[in-house]
């Protein structure tokens, strides 16, 4: 909680800047291959499908939603600071 509400804090001069947002924590983890992804999103395909027989909603666009967000931020962390941190 506290990556988010130092994000939004009102006054800037405590408020984090990119940087440190990208090297918080919870964006720190490892790059996951094609297939390692494929096998999670059907994991957590089928089982969203065992426990939610009821709702009809498409997993895949959830799942596929939830992937490009990652990916956005793994895009983010890996972009340069210099024309984010001015």
């Amino acid at each position: 909680m506290d990556l988010i509400e130092n994000m939004i804090c009102f006054d800037p001069a405590y408020r984090l800047t990119l940087m440190a947002v990208r090297n918080h924590p919870w964006l720190d983890y490892e790059e996951a291959t094609e297939e390692e992804v494929a096998e999670e999103l059907a994991k957590r395909r089928d089982k969203v499908e065992k426990v939610s027989t009821k709702k009809k909603f498409n997993i895949d666009e959830v799942m596929l939603r939830r992937l490009s967000y990652i990916m956005d931020l793994k895009k983010l962390k890996s972009m340069g600071t210099k024309d984010f941190d001015k």
